[in-house]
């Protein structure tokens, strides 16, 4: 049920400031990505999730762009193995490339304090 017309909640709140392709499970943050259908068949999913290590919206917010990234890096990776044409940039950018199973151990759970 609702509150009053015009009335949001800190839930609803939250959700309408986090990119797309950010979510909220079990109270920690994750990326969500479909993965492009010419990969589909090599990986044998529809959608990739890579949490991001943290239930504070402020670290997630940082967090996203370099998963996101990481996971572009991954997407170009498989396309190279399989012999497909590939985005020479992303490929160039070499984004520190750690292999997928382990980069998040690298991630603390919590900010860095200053």
């Amino acid at each position: 049920m609702s509150g009053p017309i015009g009335s949001t909640n800190c839930y609803t709140k939250s959700l309408h400031n986090m990119p797309v392709g950010m979510c909220l499970r079990d109270g920690k943050y994750y990326l969500r990505r479909r993965i492009p259908s010419d990969l589909r068949h090599l990986l044998g999913r529809s959608e990739i999730w890579r949490s991001l290590r943290t239930d504070s919206f402020k670290c997630a917010l940082r967090r996203f762009s370099l998963v996101a990234t990481r996971v572009e890096v991954e997407f170009e990776r498989a396309r190279a193995k399989a012999g497909m044409s590939i985005d020479g940039m992303i490929v160039e950018a070499n984004i520190s490339y750690v292999p997928s199973q382990h980069w998040h151990d690298a991630l603390p759970d919590r900010p860095i304090e200053p």
